[in-house]
This record gives structure tokens, sequence and C-alpha cells, in this order.
């Protein structure tokens, strides 16, 4: 779960990635947290026919303080009553709930609200293998900036978003975490923000257009409590058989 993460980036940067866009004239360098529900970054989402930077809130839903609204899981398993995973009577695999049927998600979802988030760094908590207890961030090897896919909102008249998520890459598996951003290559995947299609075909779409990238980390700090992996052995297989 991406709690925290850095964005390096000037209004120049953007404009280098994005014809015809609006935005303020300005740098960002800035670590935002999503559990503060008011800290402010920079997503680019679609106004008309082109693109326009809006500074938003890290979390969708900064007026529900009982509910982490900084990321979006693309599918959760179903469970049952107690806490069970509901699995698929002839083929015994999980099923899963996509994130257009979600009650906090779905709004954004089907109204196609969503934008590419700049980031510079992830900050993960690690909870097996190789980084297990740590805090490490993943950034570009290059240094440079990568886009990820995000859903934006309007609360109380401000601009909100949460950071979408689906399985982890190899090297964020391989260093301990359960999960991962979707980043998307925006060269080639602009137009996204402006087709709007059915739920499935867009759920669909968004695993079409994930891209890895050269990844690099770096440990941040040790957690403050560690007691060992938090996943149960039957989560862990649903992890490894989510890698990207």
């Amino acid at each position: 779960m991406c709690s925290i993460y850095e964005v390096n980036i000037s209004s120049k940067g953007i404009k280098n990635d994005f014809n015809n866009v609006i935005t303020p004239e300005k740098d960002w360098n800035l670590t935002v947290h999503g559990y503060m529900k008011r800290e402010k970054a920079p997503i680019v989402l679609a106004k008309d026919t082109d693109f326009e930077v809006k500074e938003a809130i890290f979390s969708l839903r900064p007026d529900l303080p009982k509910y982490a609204t900084y990321n979006a899981r693309m599918t959760r398993p179903y469970k049952s009553k107690d806490g069970e995973i509901i699995r698929n009577k002839v083929l015994g695999s999980p099923l899963y709930e996509p994130i257009f049927k979600m009650r906090l998600w779905k709004e954004p979802f089907l109204k196609h609200q969503f934008c590419f988030v700049p980031v510079s760094a992830a900050h993960e908590s690690c909870y097996f293998n190789s980084h297990a207890g740590q805090i490490v961030k993943f950034f570009q090897s290059n240094d440079a900036p990568y886009y990820c896919l995000g859903m934006y909102d309007v609360v109380d008249g401000e601009y909100t978003f949460t950071l979408l998520t689906d399985g982890p890459y190899k090297t964020w598996y391989k260093v301990g975490h359960s999960r991962g951003l979707i980043v998307v290559n925006i060269n080639k995947n602009k137009d996204f923000l402006f087709n709007n299609e059915e739920p499935m075909a867009t759920f669909t779409k968004i695993r079409k257009i994930r891209t890895d990238i050269a990844w690099d980390y770096q440990v941040v700090r040790d957690l403050k409590t560690y007691k060992g992996n938090v996943y149960s052995v039957e989560e862990m297989d649903i992890i490894r058989t989510s890698i990207f």
C-alpha cells in the first residue's frame, strides 16, 4: 500500500510529456503522505480535448476519516462472513471483486475520472523476502519521474485523488512488497483519459496499458513494529500468482 511517495517534477517537465497542457508554472519537490488527508500533489487529467494539471489532495475521500482512500485495489478476493476466501467450486481459484463494483471506487471508475500521477519514488513497507521489516522506496534507475494511473474526484470544492494498485512488480515482490502501482507509458497511452468504455472493457484496458520499468530501490528505515510476515500462506499464494 503506497501511503507515501515523492514527486520531483517541474511544469516544464510536464509540458515536455504532454502537448496542450494547462499547468501552474512551478516546481514540485514533495513527499506526500496519504494518511494525512490534506497534502496536495500534481495530477494530470483530461480537459475537453486537452490536458490540465491540478493540485489535488492525496486521498480520494478525505471526508471519511475511518477509511484509507489513498490507494484503490483493482481487485480483492471475495470473503465469507468468517473471513474465509471464497473460491470457484470447480477450479478452486479465488473469486475476485473488481474495482468498479467496490463501494468507495465505483463512482469515479464508472465516470471515467482517471488521471496520471507523476511519481519519483514510492515508499513501501516490506513484510517478506529480502527486505522484510524495512520500508523501501522504489524509483526508476535513471531517477526520472514515472506516471502512475489514479482516479480523481472533487470533495468540498477540492480536487482529490487515489493511486490504483494491482499485483506487485517482480522487483517489488523480491524486495518484499505485495502490491504495485500501475505505471503507464504516457507516450503511448495518453488517449486513455479520453476513452470512456463500459466497465469491464476499461478494467481490461488498464491492465493492458500497465508497463514495467527499470527499477532501483533504497532502504528508507526499519519498520517501527515488525512481528514477521503479516500474510497467511493462502494470501502469499495469491500474491505470487498476481506478480506482474
